[in-house]
């Protein structure tokens, strides 16, 4: 009983250290789209302490150019998968 307890145990460790590295890396590609996208951060960025996306919904909804209205949307959609998966 107590061998199995200590497998146990040990499994679970290693789940959890295996779960944390996946986040690290989850959240360094995260901080990889906000680089390669830093003009956009003006109308959108998350906020890594509080884990949450932060747009400014006036800046976007005072853009008049559609190519630019759709860079900005798929940009906040990958923020948002990237955040989903974290």
């Amino acid at each position: 009983m107590r061998e199995n307890s200590l497998a146990e145990l040990t499994s679970l460790k290693e789940q959890a250290e295996f779960q944390n590295q996946m986040i690290k890396g989850r959240e360094e590609m995260l901080r990889e789209h906000l680089a390669e996208n830093e003009e956009l951060s003006e109308y959108g960025t998350y906020d890594f302490e509080n884990q949450m996306i932060i747009i400014d919904w006036e800046k976007i909804d005072a853009i008049k150019d559609s190519e630019e209205g759709e860079k900005i949307e798929e940009y906040i959609g990958k923020l948002e998968e990237l955040r989903d998966s974290l």
